[in-house]
């Protein structure tokens, strides 16, 4: 038999309390985190963010009683970021990200079209790599930075977290500074690829 998936559900209430607003996938990479480093096992298999949107579906009422505000389930965004150039739109890698985003909100996806997309993810993965957007809005593929890697040398999310910036413009950059230049592709400042942001399809 499998190895059972479990995690501390106790944690991911910390993690909300702590982080509301954060992303499934940023929370599936912390709790991956804190179980590997607790079994002290590295090759624990990964929490997914589906498994943490069902775990804060099942506990939200109990934990609002308790205090613990959960954000609310709300239509996925299907791709991470808003006012892709229309000749973009279509890309190969964006329409697998969206499809990445219809999987984790329980759509159903032509079995084909799933397989090619979790395989893309998968690649990403291996590779330590993250889909991005040039100045121009043309969407790319590079190594992930530092602020996009786990504790672990995991990523935190398939697409990168302060859009639109050369490698220089990124080390120059505060926080704050990169936020507020990719601002233009994040929005409304919440590019999460998850089911509880907002719907733009960009």
């Amino acid at each position: 038999m499998p190895a059972s998936r479990t995690f501390s559900y106790d944690y991911l209430k910390r993690l909300v309390q702590e982080h509301p607003d954060w992303s499934h996938q940023e929370y599936a990479s912390a709790l991956t985190e804190e179980v590997r480093t607790r079994t002290r096992d590295p090759k624990y298999p990964r929490i997914q963010p589906n498994t943490v949107s069902a775990a804060l579906s099942r506990y939200r009422e109990t934990w609002r009683e308790q205090g613990v505000r959960v954000p609310p389930r709300q239509p996925a965004r299907m791709i991470p970021w808003v006012g892709i150039p229309e000749g973009y739109r279509m890309d190969t890698k964006l329409r697998r990200l969206r499809t990445l985003a219809q999987l984790d909100a329980g759509q159903t996806v032509e079995p084909r079209t799933a397989r090619i997309a979790r395989q893309f993810a998968r690649l990403l993965r291996e590779s330590g790599q993250v889909v991005d957007l040039t100045a121009g809005g043309r969407p790319i593929t590079r190594a992930a930075r530092p602020d996009e890697i786990d504790g672990t040398g995991e990523l935190l999310s398939l697409y990168a977290r302060n859009p639109g910036l050369t490698p220089a413009q990124w080390e120059d950059m505060t926080p704050d500074e990169r936020r507020e230049a990719s601002s233009r592709w994040i929005g409304n400042g919440q590019a999460h690829l998850d089911p509880d942001t907002p719907a733009d399809l960009g």
